[in-house]
């Protein structure tokens, strides 16, 4: 279960980078505070990532129950990143097919956004 820990984290930060680079506006809440950007990837992925508090990112990788989560969190030369994995509800098994499921909804994603602002440019 480490190795696949190990990448979903890979996978999790791809996902942070990427969306980093989409270059979003932050959402705020009604008292006009930064809560940065939430994306639906898929029916089941979700990222929440602000980068006025370093670079933060959550990511859910299942709907309920949670399976898998990961946050990240990385500041200058400080780093806490953990990984979460519901062990009572996937074993290793399973955890290879949702990083399947996982790297095809993000595969998935990128090529819609990119689709997307290929036709708003045109």
């Amino acid at each position: 279960m480490r190795n696949q820990a190990n990448e979903l984290l890979q996978i999790a930060k791809e996902l942070r980078d990427y969306v980093r680079s989409l270059n979003l506006p932050s959402e705020e809440n009604a008292e006009g505070k930064n809560i940065g950007v939430w994306l639906h990837i898929s029916d089941k992925i979700r990222i929440h990532y602000r980068d006025d508090i370093g670079n933060y990112a959550s990511v859910e990788f299942s709907k309920w129950p949670k399976t898998v989560t990961v946050q990240l969190f990385e500041d200058g030369n400080y780093t806490n990143n953990t990984v979460t994995i519901n062990v009572e509800l996937v074993d290793d098994v399973d955890l290879e097919s949702i990083i399947l499921l996982i790297r095809r909804d993000i595969d998935k994603f990128k090529a819609e956004k990119l689709h997307n602002e290929d036709v708003q440019v045109s």
